[in-house]
């Protein structure tokens, strides 16, 4: 077959006919912005590799009509995707320029060229050549242009003057209304540019400047921090270690007067909500000197002192948590800076509200080389929390139980681990642990059991009208169950006990997936199911994935030789919610079987 024959049926008005939805306008902005990455000919038929959130294969061709395949998963279900305009808008395209294809099922990357071939290239010119890219660049960037002018005053004999760098830090960590997303990106970045000259500074022996410049600048930071959403990619998080490491070397090259020193750091982290200076006693260390860190140890042990410890079961009040948070670092610090072991525990052990505190002092322990006091304190945290304890206590305990040979004691902590929250990902974990002492077939016995006995509880409790069949999730045991089942190729017994249940909506689509293949009148039932759950907008009216559904059910029930009685189905369907133009218009676009 020769492409020659989809002149006649690839046409513009045919992609947007044939077009999925709002697929056709998604598969412009695909082509305009050179998703397609190749387009050739095999066997007769357009092929294209077009670029999505994967890269997808689709193929055009004419037969009846403007054929069509996509490997994406709107195309998987026979619909004309976005993958599928874009390459036919795309062959278009070169049609109308006179453009070749490329060569057919050869893949044409481009000759990308990694980070280190780059740097080689580079480091290989020579001087006037990199001068000449670089004061191009600066002519067209203004960013670039600025750092590059402060970095050059900082350079020039005297350097720029306090109060101007002073102004550059102020200009940019002054706050601003919608610090979100890229915008926080931008901010953070503007103040990194403006902290490099200080940093100069303190290169260049200018310490005492410097040291003033970068605690004005961290103030500001810390100022800032509370106007930006720091939650897409932590810049500001990252800025603010930044402008610590730039205190720390400015006050390296200042050599500051140690208690003096000692008491700003102190009087900084406690005042702070972010943790700043916490672990001044092992960062500061060479500059502070004995002098320095007894100074910042007697401030801090008065308030340690005046901090109440915590028994197990006792919830951090919310006024003090910040400060307790601060003090107990600082002591940890300065703990390590003593080399004390014991004293860390000490100060580890003025908190045990949690199983998890018991187990960070036994870990303390272990790390020491003291695995009988590990294995003690681990021992202490899971008889102050028998049940719903720490997983982290228990798998260290697990661990070290079967180090010393303990293997019952250990499968017990597992058992107790999977028996507080039976989920499949608990039975897997079971499965790891007791695979470990070669015990698996008994404890995976135990654990279908424990589930079936919990799950025939589930089914005969009554939930309220508003559940249907197939609906919310009430049955946990029985739904933790079906998916152990079919995670180990069993869908009929996975099938048996979900029948019956209240389970979530996409359990129930995978067994449908899985019961299509033997008994496909089932899935149906379970297809059409969804179908009603969606268009009643229990969960949102989603019309894409209801037409989806509908698909699959007319390829079952054609597989069945039932396809009048889908027709009549779909013909209900449709009368039903004929109001519903964009339903009608996926309902048209679908390519049914």
């Amino acid at each position: 077959m020769s492409l020659q024959t989809l002149v006649q049926v690839l046409t513009d008005a045919a992609l947007e006919r044939e077009a999925y939805g709002k697929s056709y306008y998604r598969g412009q902005w695909y082509f305009e912005h050179g998703m397609v990455e190749s387009l050739s000919e095999f066997g007769g038929k357009l092929t294209a590799r077009v670029r999505g959130s994967e890269l997808y294969q689709v193929r055009l061709w004419s037969e009846a009509g403007l054929a069509h395949e996509c490997s994406c998963p709107v195309g998987a279900d026979g619909l004309f995707c976005k993958h599928c305009v874009a390459a036919g808008l795309e062959w278009l395209a070169r049609q109308a320029d006179g453009e070749p294809l490329d060569e057919g099922e050869v893949e044409s990357k481009p000759d990308r060229v990694t980070h280190n071939e780059l740097r080689a290239y580079i480091e290989k010119q020579d001087r006037a050549t990199l001068v000449d890219v670089l004061w191009r660049q600066v002519e067209q960037d203004p960013e670039l242009a600025e750092r590059l002018a402060m970095r050059a005053a900082v350079s020039r004999p005297g350097g720029p003057g306090k109060a101007y760098l002073r102004k550059v830090i102020t200009d940019a960590t002054r706050p601003h209304s919608g610090l979100y997303g890229r915008a926080t990106t931008a901010f953070a970045e503007g103040i990194r540019n403006a902290l490099e000259p200080v940093r100069a500074l303190a290169d260049s022996g200018r310490g005492t400047e410097a040291l003033e410049l970068a605690e004005y600048a961290l103030g500001r930071v810390m100022k800032a921090m509370g106007n930006a959403d720091d939650s897409n990619d932590g810049c500001m998080g990252d800025l603010l270690a930044e402008a610590q490491d730039l205190h720390a070397a400015a006050c390296r090259a200042a050599r500051p007067e140690p208690k003096a020193l000692a008491r700003r750091l102190f009087a900084t982290a406690m005042d702070s909500d972010w943790n700043v200076f916490a672990h001044a006693a092992e960062v500061y260390a060479d500059v502070l000197g004995p002098t320095g860190i007894a100074e910042y140890r007697r401030l801090a042990e008065g308030a340690w002192q005046r901090l109440p410890p915590l028994k197990p079961g006792r919830d951090k009040s919310d006024n003090e948590f910040v400060r307790r948070f601060t003090i107990t670092a600082i002591m940890e610090s300065l703990a390590k800076v003593s080399g004390d072991i014991e004293e860390l525990v000490r100060v580890k052990a003025r908190d045990l509200s949690g199983a998890f505190c018991f187990l960070e002092i036994a870990q303390v322990y272990q790390g020491a080389g003291l695995a009988d006091k590990a294995l003690e304190w681990a021992e202490k945290g899971l008889a102050a929390f028998p049940s719903e304890t720490d997983s982290r206590l228990r798998e260290f305990l697990f661990d070290e139980y079967l180090r010393r040979g303990r293997e019952n004691e250990a499968m017990n902590l597992a058992w107790a681990e999977f028996t507080d929250d039976p989920t499949a990902e608990a039975y897997q974990e079971l499965k790891k642990q007791a695979e470990r002492v070669k015990q698996w077939p008994t404890w995976r016995e135990e654990a279908l059991e424990f589930l079936r006995e919990r799950a025939a509880k589930e089914k005969k409790q009554k939930v309220g009208k508003q559940v249907r069949e197939w609906g919310w999730c009430y049955s946990t045991h029985t739904e933790a169950l079906v998916e152990i089942l079919l995670a180990e190729n069993a869908p009929d017994a996975a099938w048996d006990e979900a029948r019956g249940a209240h389970l979530d909506a996409e359990v129930w689509l995978r067994l449908a997936d899985e019961r299509a293949k033997t008994k496909p009148a089932d899935a149906v039932e379970v297809y059409k199911q969804q179908i009603e759950r969606l268009m009643t907008g229990l969960e949102g009216k989603k019309y894409d994935e209801a037409v989806r559904h509908l698909l699959k059910v007319a390829r079952l029930m054609k597989g069945m030789g039932k396809t009048d009685q889908f027709k009549a189905y779909l013909a209900e369907f449709r009368a039903d919610y004929k109001r519903k133009r964009s339903l009608m218009g996926l309902l048209d676009s679908a390519r049914w079987p």
